[in-house]
């Protein structure tokens, strides 16, 4: 489940499984792969930079949408591209659109 959810975080489509492994995966597997996946693609994107930017993240469910507070240390959060990039998946796969707001303060 693990390979499955770092090989379908590269993508905004669902990654179709060989017959062989299908057999192996119940639909709450697929679920849960589906929820890793997204998360790990969200992680990467909003520390794009690779250095640690991110200090904190909490989430707000606000009616339809899911607000993700971002504290950041040096310069914001590449929000735009999380959004771009993570927000067809996240209304996927949650039923719920996804709204970033982002802080900086200093380190």
């Amino acid at each position: 489940m693990s390979a499955f959810a770092a090989l379908n975080h590269r993508t905004n489509k669902k990654v179709k499984v060989d017959e062989e492994y299908e057999a192996m995966l119940t639909g709450k597997d697929r679920k849960v792969i589906d929820l890793l996946s997204l998360f790990l693609q969200i992680g990467e994107y909003l520390d794009r930079s690779m250095d640690g930017v991110v200090k904190s993240i909490r989430c707000d469910i606000d009616g339809e949408s899911v607000v993700m507070h971002v504290i950041s240390r040096e310069h914001s959060v590449f929000a735009d591209q999380v959004i771009d990039e993570c927000g067809k998946k996240f209304k996927r796969i949650l039923g719920r659109e996804l709204q970033i707001k982002n802080e900086v303060v200093a380190s």
